[in-house]
């Protein structure tokens, strides 16, 4: 770029035109003003990753960079999804522009941190310097080219067990063979928490087993002779990609709604164990009922007033942490069909709408039906808390045993500005988090914004693994937006 205007083949004008015309070209694979109702109305899976650092380390901030953000804000662009690289280290003027293209209802950010992906790939087995020069991929996933294939898409319910534990399901458990010891007859916290992990592990190490035993056919099924030739070592090697033909090909498996089971059970401790306001029997038919009738309100309202994932309490880090490190600790040193490792994540794409509304009640107080959990973001539902609560809950976790998790945070828009949000930013990376969504919202406008959407059409937000224009969103989908507890 620098050589060719030193040399007037081109202008710099002329550069951000061509610049333009390519993010416009993405942009218009999907009709961004379609009605959206469901996960796949508005996906594209076109990303571009900006910033963060070259292989030798140094920062990458420059006129490149600068440029297509501002195209991207001033052609009011959903896609391509900016994939955003960043750390504590990141030049001030970089992190201040994200915030104010925040703060212009511009929300369409992925943030990668650096510090926690890049010690990851190492630690993986990737040489530092190519390490250093992943991409974002897909929705929230980094990738080294030519380096890594990543089976990212296996998304396993944790809090699905806490649901069979309080709602047994007879015919479910018989077709799909599963081995559910019950807890009612429980006699303390910890032999609820274990009984529910047992449970929950027996369902994942029989899933990854089918994994391993039936991925081994995709060699003869559908090979990639030609990709396989585009990766490093490729050729030398003489095995397809599908047949341990990559240098790291891990299965990464998502616990999915870990906040949820962490807030259930500790509302089980809290009110069986410790407060002993209800016997766990008791709890069980309330949450059967749905929270019905007074003493099922009654124990609803002393639920939500229990501990919480993102409160920053001994009570809920040290449950999260538990998990996380338990789950990682049984998968470590099993290899999937590829011959890679099994690593586990903490992300959310599109499930916390949908399968919450197949969920039923949960003793953490959600009701038939109502959303779950996006990542590490804390429930709706539970959360009081202000933003430095949730980034301090959220740095003590062992993020090394996990390949990438997601935070999709909502910020009030009245109290921020650029030079908070750069603090923010750094205060994420600092904290060890993979990956932060973040949104920056104004009830006021977003409630304008349903009743005269057509003043309103630049307001995208993070809905979650997509960005999307607010007025096409379906009012479901509003609402849920409009929802969402904001930091301050």
């Amino acid at each position: 770029y620098e050589a060719d205007i030193a040399a007037d083949r081109l202008t710099r004008e002329e550069a951000r035109d061509l610049m333009a015309r390519w993010l416009v070209h993405a942009d218009c694979h999907l009709d961004s003003y379609r009605e959206i109702n469901s996960w796949s109305d508005q996906e594209a899976e076109i990303p571009v990753t900006l910033g963060g650092c070259d292989a030798q380390g140094r920062p990458v901030w420059n006129d490149i960079t600068r440029t297509l953000m501002d195209a991207h804000l001033e052609l009011d662009l959903v896609f391509p999804k900016l994939h955003l690289r960043f750390d504590r280290e990141s030049p001030g003027e970089y992190l201040r522009k994200i915030g104010a293209m925040l703060l212009r209802d511009h929300a369409v950010f992925a943030l990668f941190n650096d510090t926690r992906h890049i010690g990851n790939f190492v630690r993986l087995g990737i040489p530092l310097e190519r390490a250093r020069d992943y991409v974002g991929s897909g929705c929230w996933d980094g990738q080294v080219d030519s380096e890594t294939d990543a089976d990212t898409a296996n998304y396993m319910s944790v809090i699905r067990f806490v649901e069979l534990a309080f709602h047994p399901e007879p015919d479910v458990v018989r077709e799909f063979g599963l081995v559910l010891d019950p807890i009612d007859g429980a006699r303390s916290f910890e032999e609820v928490r274990d009984t529910i992990y047992r449970n929950f592990m027996r369902f994942f190490k029989g899933v990854i087993s089918e994994y391993t035993r039936y991925g081994r056919a995709n060699a003869q099924v559908f090979p990639h002779p030609v990709y396989t030739m585009c990766l490093t070592g490729g050729a030398g090697r003489r095995r397809d990609v599908m047949d341990a033909g990559a240098n790291f090909t891990p299965r990464i498996v998502t616990l999915a709604f870990l906040a949820n089971t962490v807030d259930s059970l500790c509302a089980i401790r809290k009110l069986c164990f410790e407060d002993r306001v209800c016997t766990l029997p008791e709890l069980i038919d309330a949450v059967q009922s749905n929270w019905r009738g007074k003493k099922g309100e009654r124990l609803r309202m002393l639920a939500l007033d229990a501990p919480y994932w993102g409160d920053n309490t001994p009570a809920s880090k040290d449950l999260m942490k538990w998990w996380i490190t338990r789950v990682t600790e049984e998968v470590d040193g099993l290899r999937n069909d590829r011959g890679g490792p099994y690593v586990v994540a903490c992300w959310i794409y599109r499930e916390f709408v949908l399968w919450g509304e197949q969920t039923r009640a949960t003793p953490d107080g959600r009701r038939d039906g109502d959303r779950l959990a996006q990542g590490f973001t804390p429930s709706e539902y539970r959360c009081k808390s202000a933003a430095t609560t949730v980034f301090n809950a959220i740095g003590t976790l062992p993020h090394d045993r996990l390949y990438a998790s997601n935070a999709n945070l909502a910020f009030d828009k009245s109290g921020m500005t650029p030079e908070l949000f750069e603090a923010v930013f750094r205060v994420a990376s600092a904290k060890g988090m993979h990956l932060l969504q973040p949104n920056c919202l104004s009830v006021e406008e977003l409630r304008d914004a349903q009743l005269h959407p057509e003043r309103h059409h630049n307001i995208i937000v993070k809905v979650c693994g997509y960005s999307a224009r607010f007025v096409s969103l379906s009012r479901k989908y509003q609402d849920e937006v409009i929802n969402r507890h904001r930091l301050k």
